[in-house]
């Protein structure tokens, strides 16, 4: 294949766009990992499968695949991009976590500083991995993409800010389903919106200035590089 084309430049340049993505992603699994590894308390999220799981009488996995469908369809109806960043992350974020708990280099804690310090570093590390699979602009996880599409209808607020309303939103809709709420749960509650902001502020990312590419507009993008090099 000509190193030129079209066809080449295209798979190139999208190739790297989703190793960037990867990268993030496996950064924000490892953050995920040392949150795990805190062991004080579920995530809000978390806290709403549980609670979700022991409504409907059904699995906690089950229970997050329902909440992720739901998630993604107000995603679309914000008209956010699905694309193949939002197909890496349900397939590498768990993955990777999964591959850092079969691994596990850190040891159990007990006592309540270590792990607090886990789990806040936990979050810094999960911050900075959603700026650089942002950066990709190949779409968002559908959380994510609902912060993001949030933050255009809502100028006034920040990243952070938007994710701490969710995360309380979500930590009363667990709440009131029985979901399992400890103090982990609400230093996430408190902590992660300002760690957010505070790490997108420093690397001076701004999510709304991204435009995320969805996946019609990557096959529409390959299809006008074939037709493109056919003309050549």
């Amino acid at each position: 294949m000509d190193t030129n084309s079209p066809v080449r430049l295209f798979l190139l340049e999208h190739l790297r766009r989703m190793l960037l993505a990867s990268l993030g992603l496996a950064l924000f699994a490892v953050g995920t990992y040392l949150q795990l590894k805190a062991a004080i308390g579920y995530a809000p999220w978390q806290a709403l499968h549980e609670g979700l799981a022991q409504h409907l009488s059904m699995s906690y996995g089950n229970a997050s695949i329902l909440v992720s469908i739901a998630v993604v369809v107000a995603d679309l109806l914000l008209r956010e991009p699905i694309g193949i960043g939002t197909i890496l992350d349900s397939l590498l974020a768990g993955w990777i976590t999964d591959l850092c708990l079969w691994l596990d280099p850190i040891p159990d804690q007990e006592g309540w500083v270590v792990p607090v310090l886990l789990l806040v570093a936990g979050l810094f590390v999960m911050a900075y991995g959603q700026y650089v699979y942002m950066t990709a602009a190949l779409s968002c996880g559908p959380r994510d993409a609902l912060a993001v599409a949030l933050c255009r209808r809502f100028p006034r607020f920040s990243m952070g800010g938007i994710t701490a309303v969710m995360l309380a939103v979500v930590l009363l809709a667990g709440w009131l389903l029985g979901g399992p709420i400890g103090f982990g749960t609400l230093i996430h509650l408190v902590v992660t919106g300002p760690i957010i902001d505070l790490v997108f502020r420093l690397v001076r990312f701004d999510p709304r200035s991204v435009e995320h590419e969805g996946l019609a507009q990557t096959i529409r993008g390959f299809t006008q590089a074939r037709l493109a090099h056919s003309l050549d």
